[in-house]
Protein backbone atom coordinates (compact mmCIF):
# COMPACT_ATOMS: atom_id res chain seq x y z
CA UNK A 1 0.00 0.00 0.00
CA UNK A 2 1.37 3.65 -0.45
CA UNK A 3 1.22 4.72 3.51
CA UNK A 4 1.38 7.89 3.69
CA UNK A 5 4.20 9.17 5.78
CA UNK A 6 4.34 12.65 7.84
CA UNK A 7 7.10 14.81 6.50
CA UNK A 8 7.62 18.02 8.75
CA UNK A 9 9.78 19.88 6.27
CA UNK A 10 7.31 19.45 3.15
CA UNK A 11 4.06 20.55 2.74
CA UNK A 12 2.49 17.04 1.63
CA UNK A 13 3.51 13.04 2.44
CA UNK A 14 6.48 11.11 0.79
CA UNK A 15 4.99 7.35 -0.06
CA UNK A 16 6.39 4.30 1.08
CA UNK A 17 5.87 1.14 -0.83
CA UNK A 18 3.43 -1.62 0.44
CA UNK A 19 0.47 -3.57 -0.08
CA UNK A 20 -2.92 -2.05 1.74
CA UNK A 21 -4.40 1.17 0.36
CA UNK A 22 -4.91 3.92 3.68
CA UNK A 23 -7.31 6.33 3.30
CA UNK A 24 -7.64 8.05 7.24
CA UNK A 25 -6.40 11.22 6.01
CA UNK A 26 -8.66 11.10 2.79
CA UNK A 27 -12.07 12.26 4.76
CA UNK A 28 -12.39 15.90 5.98
CA UNK A 29 -11.16 16.78 9.08
CA UNK A 30 -14.07 17.48 10.86
CA UNK A 31 -12.07 19.28 14.25
CA UNK A 32 -12.26 22.68 15.43
CA UNK A 33 -9.83 25.07 13.39
CA UNK A 34 -8.10 25.42 16.84
CA UNK A 35 -8.23 23.21 19.81
CA UNK A 36 -5.59 22.74 22.36
CA UNK A 37 -3.10 24.63 20.28
CA UNK A 38 -3.43 28.05 22.49
CA UNK A 39 -2.79 25.88 25.66
CA UNK A 40 0.66 24.66 23.95
CA UNK A 41 1.47 28.03 22.39
CA UNK A 42 0.87 29.97 26.39
CA UNK A 43 2.93 27.00 27.76
CA UNK A 44 6.06 27.45 25.82
CA UNK A 45 6.17 31.13 26.41
CA UNK A 46 5.98 30.39 29.97
CA UNK A 47 8.37 27.77 29.98
CA UNK A 48 11.04 29.14 27.87
CA UNK A 49 10.27 32.77 30.02
CA UNK A 50 10.88 30.42 33.22
CA UNK A 51 14.28 28.42 32.19
CA UNK A 52 16.40 31.92 31.62
CA UNK A 53 14.47 33.97 34.54
CA UNK A 54 15.25 31.31 36.89
CA UNK A 55 19.30 30.88 35.98
CA UNK A 56 19.21 34.78 35.81
CA UNK A 57 17.49 34.89 39.66
CA UNK A 58 19.59 32.49 41.17
CA UNK A 59 23.12 33.75 39.78
CA UNK A 60 21.90 37.89 40.74
CA UNK A 61 20.82 36.77 44.00
CA UNK A 62 23.92 34.36 45.01
CA UNK A 63 26.15 37.14 44.22
CA UNK A 64 24.52 39.44 45.91
CA UNK A 65 25.09 37.67 48.70
CA UNK A 66 28.13 36.72 48.60
CA UNK A 67 29.19 40.76 47.38
CA UNK A 68 30.26 40.21 44.15
CA UNK A 69 29.07 43.00 42.64
CA UNK A 70 30.07 44.90 39.65
CA UNK A 71 28.97 47.08 37.14
CA UNK A 72 27.45 45.81 33.92
CA UNK A 73 26.36 47.48 30.57
CA UNK A 74 22.77 47.41 29.29
CA UNK A 75 23.68 48.84 26.28
CA UNK A 76 23.43 46.42 23.25
CA UNK A 77 25.96 48.16 21.48
CA UNK A 78 28.30 47.38 24.11
CA UNK A 79 28.37 44.35 22.72
CA UNK A 80 31.75 45.43 20.74
CA UNK A 81 33.63 46.52 23.75
CA UNK A 82 35.81 44.01 25.12
CA UNK A 83 36.75 46.16 28.05
CA UNK A 84 33.47 47.58 29.33
CA UNK A 85 33.32 45.01 32.05
CA UNK A 86 36.96 44.73 32.89
CA UNK A 87 37.19 48.39 34.13
CA UNK A 88 34.64 48.32 36.46
CA UNK A 89 35.81 44.82 37.70
CA UNK A 90 38.26 44.63 40.54
CA UNK A 91 40.88 41.15 40.59
CA UNK A 92 38.16 38.39 42.48
CA UNK A 93 38.22 35.42 40.11
CA UNK A 94 37.85 32.88 42.88
CA UNK A 95 34.60 34.70 44.06
CA UNK A 96 33.69 34.95 40.96
CA UNK A 97 33.85 31.59 40.58
CA UNK A 98 32.44 30.71 43.55
CA UNK A 99 29.18 32.32 42.52
CA UNK A 100 29.09 30.69 39.37
CA UNK A 101 29.45 27.33 41.00
CA UNK A 102 27.19 27.72 43.40
CA UNK A 103 24.50 28.96 40.96
CA UNK A 104 25.31 25.70 39.01
CA UNK A 105 24.97 23.92 41.69
CA UNK A 106 21.23 25.28 42.82
CA UNK A 107 20.15 24.56 39.52
CA UNK A 108 21.49 21.18 39.70
CA UNK A 109 19.07 20.73 42.98
CA UNK A 110 16.07 22.48 41.34
CA UNK A 111 15.95 20.42 38.17
CA UNK A 112 16.31 17.22 40.44
CA UNK A 113 13.36 18.30 42.94
CA UNK A 114 11.35 19.02 39.35
CA UNK A 115 12.58 15.86 37.82
CA UNK A 116 12.07 13.08 40.31
CA UNK A 117 8.57 13.21 41.10
CA UNK A 118 7.87 14.14 37.48
CA UNK A 119 9.34 11.08 36.68
CA UNK A 120 7.40 9.56 38.69
CA UNK A 121 3.61 11.63 38.50
CA UNK A 122 3.19 12.37 34.60
CA UNK A 123 2.84 8.25 33.49
CA UNK A 124 0.30 8.00 36.35
CA UNK A 125 -1.61 11.21 35.18
CA UNK A 126 -1.36 10.41 31.71
CA UNK A 127 -2.88 6.98 32.84
CA UNK A 128 -5.61 8.13 34.55
CA UNK A 129 -6.58 10.03 31.02
CA UNK A 130 -7.19 7.07 29.59
CA UNK A 131 -10.15 6.65 31.96
CA UNK A 132 -11.22 10.04 32.19
CA UNK A 133 -10.53 12.07 29.74
CA UNK A 134 -7.68 14.28 28.29
CA UNK A 135 -9.25 17.23 29.83
CA UNK A 136 -9.55 16.99 33.05
CA UNK A 137 -5.75 15.51 33.22
CA UNK A 138 -4.68 18.85 32.10
CA UNK A 139 -5.72 20.95 34.16
CA UNK A 140 -3.52 19.18 36.58
CA UNK A 141 0.01 20.10 35.34
CA UNK A 142 -1.14 23.74 34.76
CA UNK A 143 -2.30 24.00 37.87
CA UNK A 144 0.83 22.75 39.16
CA UNK A 145 3.00 25.36 37.24
CA UNK A 146 0.17 28.06 38.88
CA UNK A 147 1.54 27.22 42.38
CA UNK A 148 4.64 26.92 41.59
CA UNK A 149 4.12 30.36 39.83
CA UNK A 150 2.76 31.45 43.07
CA UNK A 151 5.75 30.39 45.73
CA UNK A 152 8.08 32.27 43.15
CA UNK A 153 6.45 35.53 43.78
CA UNK A 154 6.20 35.13 47.41
CA UNK A 155 10.30 34.25 47.35
CA UNK A 156 11.04 37.11 44.95
CA UNK A 157 9.04 39.77 47.00
CA UNK A 158 9.73 38.47 50.44
CA UNK A 159 13.26 37.59 49.40
CA UNK A 160 13.49 34.42 51.40
CA UNK A 161 16.11 31.82 51.83
CA UNK A 162 16.47 30.11 48.00
CA UNK A 163 15.19 26.59 49.61
CA UNK A 164 11.39 27.79 49.78
CA UNK A 165 12.05 27.50 45.73
CA UNK A 166 12.91 23.70 45.89
CA UNK A 167 9.59 23.12 47.63
CA UNK A 168 7.79 25.04 44.63
CA UNK A 169 9.91 22.99 41.78
CA UNK A 170 8.70 19.57 43.82
CA UNK A 171 4.79 21.17 43.92
CA UNK A 172 5.34 21.44 39.80
CA UNK A 173 7.04 17.84 39.51
CA UNK A 174 4.38 16.08 41.87
CA UNK A 175 1.50 17.37 39.61
CA UNK A 176 3.24 16.19 36.39
CA UNK A 177 5.52 19.10 34.65
CA UNK A 178 6.91 19.26 31.60
CA UNK A 179 6.74 16.14 30.58
CA UNK A 180 2.62 15.50 31.72
CA UNK A 181 1.78 18.59 29.44
CA UNK A 182 3.60 17.64 26.44
CA UNK A 183 2.56 13.90 26.56
CA UNK A 184 -1.70 15.05 26.69
CA UNK A 185 -1.25 18.04 24.39
CA UNK A 186 0.11 15.09 22.05
CA UNK A 187 -2.35 13.19 22.69
CA UNK A 188 -4.95 16.06 22.31
CA UNK A 189 -2.93 16.10 18.76
CA UNK A 190 -2.82 12.84 17.78
CA UNK A 191 -6.84 11.91 18.24
CA UNK A 192 -7.89 15.28 16.54
CA UNK A 193 -6.02 15.80 13.83
CA UNK A 194 -4.83 13.95 10.75
CA UNK A 195 -1.32 13.70 9.82
CA UNK A 196 -0.81 16.58 7.16
CA UNK A 197 -3.02 19.20 9.49
CA UNK A 198 -0.92 17.30 12.71
CA UNK A 199 2.22 17.76 11.01
CA UNK A 200 1.85 21.48 9.56
CA UNK A 201 0.45 22.84 12.57
CA UNK A 202 2.99 21.74 14.71
CA UNK A 203 5.53 23.58 12.66
CA UNK A 204 3.73 26.62 12.56
CA UNK A 205 2.95 26.44 16.52
CA UNK A 206 6.49 25.95 17.07
CA UNK A 207 7.54 28.51 14.66
CA UNK A 208 5.21 31.38 16.75
CA UNK A 209 6.33 29.98 20.26
CA UNK A 210 9.81 30.40 19.60
CA UNK A 211 9.34 34.04 17.58
CA UNK A 212 6.65 35.42 20.63
CA UNK A 213 9.30 33.83 23.14
CA UNK A 214 11.95 35.69 21.87
CA UNK A 215 10.07 39.11 21.69
CA UNK A 216 9.00 38.49 25.12
CA UNK A 217 12.23 38.23 26.66
CA UNK A 218 13.40 41.58 25.08
CA UNK A 219 10.36 42.98 27.25
CA UNK A 220 11.20 41.54 30.34
CA UNK A 221 14.79 42.31 30.24
CA UNK A 222 13.70 46.20 30.48
CA UNK A 223 10.92 45.40 32.67
CA UNK A 224 13.20 43.76 35.01
CA UNK A 225 15.55 46.30 34.67
CA UNK A 226 13.05 49.03 35.48
CA UNK A 227 11.19 46.73 38.56
CA UNK A 228 12.46 43.77 39.78
CA UNK A 229 12.68 40.07 38.91
CA UNK A 230 8.47 39.56 40.02
CA UNK A 231 7.50 40.56 36.57
CA UNK A 232 7.88 37.43 34.51
CA UNK A 233 6.60 35.33 37.30
CA UNK A 234 3.54 37.57 36.97
CA UNK A 235 3.73 36.50 33.37
CA UNK A 236 3.32 33.07 33.77
CA UNK A 237 0.68 33.24 36.82
CA UNK A 238 -1.60 34.67 34.20
CA UNK A 239 -0.90 32.50 31.33
CA UNK A 240 -1.35 29.54 33.68
CA UNK A 241 -4.47 31.13 34.60
CA UNK A 242 -5.88 31.60 30.97
CA UNK A 243 -4.31 28.12 30.60
CA UNK A 244 -6.47 26.69 33.26
CA UNK A 245 -10.08 28.96 32.09
CA UNK A 246 -9.43 27.69 28.40
CA UNK A 247 -9.25 24.28 29.12
CA UNK A 248 -12.60 23.87 31.45
CA UNK A 249 -14.50 26.23 29.43
CA UNK A 250 -13.20 26.44 25.89
CA UNK A 251 -11.32 23.04 25.16
CA UNK A 252 -13.13 20.28 23.46
CA UNK A 253 -12.98 16.83 24.70
CA UNK A 254 -10.64 14.45 22.22
CA UNK A 255 -12.95 11.51 20.97
CA UNK A 256 -11.11 8.46 20.52
CA UNK A 257 -11.84 5.42 18.12
CA UNK A 258 -10.65 2.68 20.39
CA UNK A 259 -13.14 -0.19 20.66
CA UNK A 260 -11.15 -1.80 23.39
CA UNK A 261 -9.52 -4.21 20.48
CA UNK A 262 -6.10 -3.37 20.77
CA UNK A 263 -3.59 -4.12 18.81
CA UNK A 264 -0.10 -5.01 19.14
CA UNK A 265 1.17 -1.96 18.24
CA UNK A 266 -0.93 -0.03 20.90
CA UNK A 267 2.04 0.48 23.71
CA UNK A 268 5.76 1.37 23.14
CA UNK A 269 6.46 -1.50 25.20
CA UNK A 270 4.36 -4.27 22.50
CA UNK A 271 6.05 -2.01 19.65
CA UNK A 272 9.59 -2.16 20.89
CA UNK A 273 8.88 -6.48 21.54
CA UNK A 274 7.30 -7.14 18.05
CA UNK A 275 8.95 -4.47 15.21
CA UNK A 276 11.51 -7.17 14.77
CA UNK A 277 15.24 -6.76 15.63
CA UNK A 278 16.29 -4.34 12.76
CA UNK A 279 13.69 -1.69 12.84
CA UNK A 280 14.02 -2.40 16.91
CA UNK A 281 17.47 -0.99 17.13
CA UNK A 282 17.08 1.61 14.56
CA UNK A 283 13.95 3.06 16.76
CA UNK A 284 15.85 3.14 19.80
CA UNK A 285 18.88 4.33 18.32
CA UNK A 286 17.53 7.20 16.32
CA UNK A 287 15.81 7.83 20.08
CA UNK A 288 19.03 8.07 22.20
CA UNK A 289 20.16 10.38 19.32
CA UNK A 290 17.62 12.46 20.38
CA UNK A 291 17.97 12.48 24.01
CA UNK A 292 21.55 13.40 23.88
CA UNK A 293 20.81 16.28 21.46
CA UNK A 294 17.88 17.77 23.83
CA UNK A 295 20.25 16.84 27.33
CA UNK A 296 22.28 19.66 25.22
CA UNK A 297 20.15 22.13 23.85
CA UNK A 298 18.48 22.39 27.20
CA UNK A 299 21.30 22.38 29.30
CA UNK A 300 23.42 24.60 27.51
CA UNK A 301 21.17 28.40 26.88
CA UNK A 302 20.89 28.16 31.05
CA UNK A 303 24.78 27.48 31.34
CA UNK A 304 25.55 30.50 28.95
CA UNK A 305 23.61 32.92 31.00
CA UNK A 306 25.32 31.99 33.97
CA UNK A 307 28.64 32.38 32.25
CA UNK A 308 27.57 35.69 30.68
CA UNK A 309 26.36 37.12 33.84
CA UNK A 310 29.56 37.09 35.62
CA UNK A 311 32.86 38.59 34.38
CA UNK A 312 34.21 39.10 31.97
CA UNK A 313 31.43 39.55 30.46
CA UNK A 314 29.11 41.08 32.85
CA UNK A 315 25.43 41.14 31.49
CA UNK A 316 22.66 42.39 32.63
CA UNK A 317 18.97 41.28 32.54
CA UNK A 318 18.05 43.89 29.49
CA UNK A 319 21.04 42.37 27.43
CA UNK A 320 20.06 39.07 28.17
CA UNK A 321 16.88 39.39 26.86
CA UNK A 322 17.96 40.40 23.47
CA UNK A 323 20.53 37.45 23.47
CA UNK A 324 17.44 34.95 24.63
CA UNK A 325 15.40 37.15 21.69
CA UNK A 326 18.20 36.85 19.24
CA UNK A 327 19.03 33.05 19.67
CA UNK A 328 15.09 32.22 19.29
CA UNK A 329 14.88 34.25 16.23
CA UNK A 330 18.06 32.34 14.52
CA UNK A 331 16.96 29.20 15.61
CA UNK A 332 13.21 30.05 13.54
CA UNK A 333 15.12 31.33 11.21
CA UNK A 334 17.61 28.49 10.37
CA UNK A 335 15.02 25.89 11.09
CA UNK A 336 12.77 27.28 7.76
CA UNK A 337 15.83 28.24 5.51
CA UNK A 338 17.45 24.72 6.32
CA UNK A 339 14.14 22.43 6.28
CA UNK A 340 13.69 24.15 2.50
CA UNK A 341 17.38 24.41 1.09
CA UNK A 342 18.92 21.41 2.61
CA UNK A 343 16.82 18.78 1.90
CA UNK A 344 17.53 19.82 -1.72
CA UNK A 345 21.39 18.53 -1.67
CA UNK A 346 21.23 15.84 0.77
CA UNK A 347 19.04 13.41 2.74
CA UNK A 348 17.29 13.35 6.31
CA UNK A 349 20.84 12.21 7.85
CA UNK A 350 22.81 14.84 6.14
CA UNK A 351 20.69 17.38 7.56
CA UNK A 352 21.04 15.97 10.80
CA UNK A 353 25.02 16.19 10.43
CA UNK A 354 24.53 20.16 9.32
CA UNK A 355 22.33 20.55 12.62
CA UNK A 356 25.40 18.98 14.73
CA UNK A 357 27.89 20.88 13.42
CA UNK A 358 26.28 24.33 13.52
CA UNK A 359 26.02 23.42 17.28
CA UNK A 360 29.64 21.81 17.72
CA UNK A 361 30.92 25.09 15.81
CA UNK A 362 28.01 27.47 18.41
CA UNK A 363 30.06 25.55 22.04
CA UNK A 364 33.53 25.73 20.82
CA UNK A 365 33.01 29.69 19.96
CA UNK A 366 31.35 30.06 23.43
CA UNK A 367 34.09 27.84 25.24
CA UNK A 368 36.53 30.03 23.51
CA UNK A 369 35.30 33.51 23.44
CA UNK A 370 36.05 36.22 26.00
CA UNK A 371 33.54 38.94 24.54
CA UNK A 372 29.91 39.62 24.37
CA UNK A 373 30.01 39.93 20.45
CA UNK A 374 31.63 36.21 20.31
CA UNK A 375 28.63 34.64 22.10
CA UNK A 376 26.66 36.52 19.32
CA UNK A 377 28.39 34.89 16.66
CA UNK A 378 28.60 31.59 18.53
CA UNK A 379 24.57 31.80 18.78
CA UNK A 380 24.27 32.76 14.62
CA UNK A 381 27.05 29.80 13.75
CA UNK A 382 24.25 27.56 15.66
CA UNK A 383 21.22 28.64 14.27
CA UNK A 384 21.01 24.79 12.12
CA UNK A 385 20.85 22.85 15.79
CA UNK A 386 17.23 22.82 15.87
CA UNK A 387 16.74 21.23 12.20
CA UNK A 388 18.37 17.90 14.35
CA UNK A 389 15.04 17.27 16.22
CA UNK A 390 12.62 17.21 13.02
CA UNK A 391 14.83 15.48 10.74
CA UNK A 392 15.48 12.66 13.40
CA UNK A 393 11.69 12.31 13.89
CA UNK A 394 10.85 12.44 10.31
CA UNK A 395 13.45 9.36 9.48
CA UNK A 396 11.49 7.81 12.45
CA UNK A 397 7.91 8.01 10.35
CA UNK A 398 9.98 6.17 7.43
CA UNK A 399 11.06 3.47 8.83
CA UNK A 400 8.00 1.99 10.23
CA UNK A 401 4.25 1.86 8.96
CA UNK A 402 1.79 4.10 9.27
CA UNK A 403 -0.40 2.58 12.34
CA UNK A 404 2.94 2.61 14.14
CA UNK A 405 3.84 6.17 13.65
CA UNK A 406 1.99 7.02 16.99
CA UNK A 407 3.94 4.93 18.72
CA UNK A 408 7.18 5.96 17.56
CA UNK A 409 6.62 9.12 18.00
CA UNK A 410 5.65 9.22 21.63
CA UNK A 411 8.77 6.75 22.08
CA UNK A 412 10.61 10.30 20.79
CA UNK A 413 8.70 12.07 22.52
CA UNK A 414 9.75 10.92 25.51
CA UNK A 415 13.16 10.36 24.85
CA UNK A 416 12.79 13.96 23.95
CA UNK A 417 11.29 14.80 27.94
CA UNK A 418 14.26 12.60 29.61
CA UNK A 419 16.72 14.95 27.19
CA UNK A 420 15.09 18.01 28.66
CA UNK A 421 14.90 17.08 32.27
CA UNK A 422 18.13 14.97 32.71
CA UNK A 423 20.36 17.46 30.61
CA UNK A 424 20.34 20.88 32.78
CA UNK A 425 21.32 18.50 35.73
CA UNK A 426 24.20 16.56 34.45
CA UNK A 427 25.62 19.78 32.52
CA UNK A 428 25.20 21.84 35.90
CA UNK A 429 27.23 19.71 37.77
CA UNK A 430 29.87 19.19 35.51
CA UNK A 431 29.90 22.99 35.18
CA UNK A 432 29.90 23.58 38.78
CA UNK A 433 32.98 20.96 39.56
CA UNK A 434 34.73 22.42 36.87
CA UNK A 435 34.15 26.29 36.86
CA UNK A 436 37.22 26.90 38.79
CA UNK A 437 39.58 25.22 36.25
CA UNK A 438 37.91 26.51 33.89
CA UNK A 439 34.28 27.70 32.33
CA UNK A 440 34.98 26.02 28.92
CA UNK A 441 35.18 22.20 30.30
CA UNK A 442 31.31 21.90 30.04
CA UNK A 443 30.84 23.44 26.79
CA UNK A 444 33.76 21.36 25.48
CA UNK A 445 32.03 18.24 26.82
CA UNK A 446 29.19 18.96 25.36
CA UNK A 447 30.54 19.46 21.91
CA UNK A 448 32.55 16.05 22.36
CA UNK A 449 29.19 14.53 22.56
CA UNK A 450 27.75 15.79 19.41
CA UNK A 451 31.21 14.89 17.94
CA UNK A 452 30.14 11.28 18.81
CA UNK A 453 26.39 11.36 17.62
CA UNK A 454 28.47 12.93 14.44
CA UNK A 455 30.32 9.61 13.99
CA UNK A 456 27.06 7.55 14.61
CA UNK A 457 25.29 9.06 12.09
CA UNK A 458 28.09 8.43 9.40
CA UNK A 459 28.15 5.00 10.29
CA UNK A 460 23.89 5.30 9.73
CA UNK A 461 24.62 6.80 6.38
CA UNK A 462 27.49 4.25 5.61
CA UNK A 463 25.65 1.04 6.52
CA UNK A 464 21.96 1.80 6.41
CA UNK A 465 21.87 4.72 3.26
CA UNK A 466 18.72 2.88 2.47
CA UNK A 467 16.36 4.41 5.44
CA UNK A 468 16.32 7.49 3.55
CA UNK A 469 16.28 6.64 0.05
CA UNK A 470 13.11 8.83 -1.08
CA UNK A 471 10.81 7.45 -4.41
CA UNK A 472 10.28 10.00 -7.55
CA UNK A 473 8.37 13.10 -6.84
CA UNK A 474 5.75 11.70 -8.74
CA UNK A 475 4.94 8.50 -6.33
CA UNK A 476 6.64 5.98 -7.73
CA UNK A 477 7.35 2.58 -5.70
CA UNK A 478 10.68 2.25 -4.25
CA UNK A 479 12.72 -0.52 -5.57
CA UNK A 480 11.74 -3.96 -4.35
CA UNK A 481 15.59 -4.19 -2.57
CA UNK A 482 14.59 -0.87 -0.42
CA UNK A 483 11.70 -1.95 0.29
CA UNK A 484 12.62 -5.40 1.56
CA UNK A 485 15.50 -3.44 3.55
CA UNK A 486 13.06 -0.73 5.11
CA UNK A 487 10.55 -3.02 6.03
CA UNK A 488 12.47 -6.15 7.19
CA UNK A 489 11.91 -6.65 10.59
CA UNK A 490 8.22 -7.03 10.04
CA UNK A 491 7.16 -10.66 10.50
Amino acid sequence: MPVKVSNVFDDGFELIASDEEYDDDESPDMTSPINVEPVIFTFFISYSILGVIRAEYLVNRIASDSGDVYEGSDEILTIFDKDTCQINVTSKTDLHNRVQAETAYWLLGLNIAEMLPALIAAPLITSWAKSFGVKPALIIPNLGYLVSAIIWLAAVYDNTSLYYLVIAQVVQGMMGGFPAIMTLCNSFLAEERSNVDRTTRLVVLGMMSELSAGLAQVGLGYWISNSSFLSPYWCVFGAMVFNILYILFCLEEGSSDDDGDKSVQSSMVDFLLHCGRPRRLRTLSISMLLLVHMMVLYASLNLVIIHAFTPPLCWRTVRSGYFVAFTLVCGSIGTIFGSRVFLLVCEELGVVQIGIWSFIGSLCLVAFGQSSLVVYVATLAGCFRFLISPALRNLLAKIVDHDEQVVVFRLASLAETCGMLLGPTIFSLIYALTVAYSASITFLAMAGSYVLLSLIIVYFQIRVSCWTKQPPRGGGALPDDAVSLLRMGDE
